[in-house]
């Protein structure tokens, strides 16, 4: 399953969700704020500190709103 990793009050976070949301894609919301492991792993393994971040189960891992990526999602 698609992963969104969030935090509280990120307008592209909400801008990712809503996208997906539109068109109808199942995902998993981790925030960081409330998930201390989930911010670990994005710092210290994924090196990524800008949420939010797009973990596909298949595919690139990239943080922002990127709508062209997104919409690499939706068109699979």
């Amino acid at each position: 399953m698609l992963k969104v990793y969030t935090k509280n009050n990120c307008p592209k976070c909400e801008m990712v969700k809503n996208v997906l949301n539109s068109n109808e894609i199942e995902y998993a919301t981790i925030n960081v704020e409330e998930d201390a492991s989930a911010f670990d792993y994005l710092v210290n393994t994924l090196q990524m500190r800008q949420l939010p971040v797009i973990e596909p189960e298949e595919g690139e891992i990239f943080s922002g709103f990127d709508p062209d990526k997104l919409n690499g999602l939706i068109n699979k």
